[in-house]
């Protein structure tokens, strides 16, 4: 199979456990409110945000 699955991990646990400061965002209208947090920090921030694995970036096959 050309596309994959895979599970991830808990990023928000992973960036705490690396010392930084994690946040998952689930809803795109969250995004700002979160980044604009996280620039405030000024220290390392992680940003988790999920994305459909059924989307798919447009791709040509012309060089094929």
């Amino acid at each position: 199979p050309i596309f994959m699955t895979f599970r991830n991990p808990d990023y928000v646990k992973y960036a705490e456990a690396c010392g930084a400061k994690g946040f998952r965002v689930d809803k795109i209208e969250d995004f700002d409110g979160v980044f604009t947090q996280a620039i405030k920090m000024n220290q390392p921030v992680l940003i988790d945000v999920p994305v459909d694995g059924d989307v798919y970036a447009p791709y040509r096959m012309e060089h094929i």
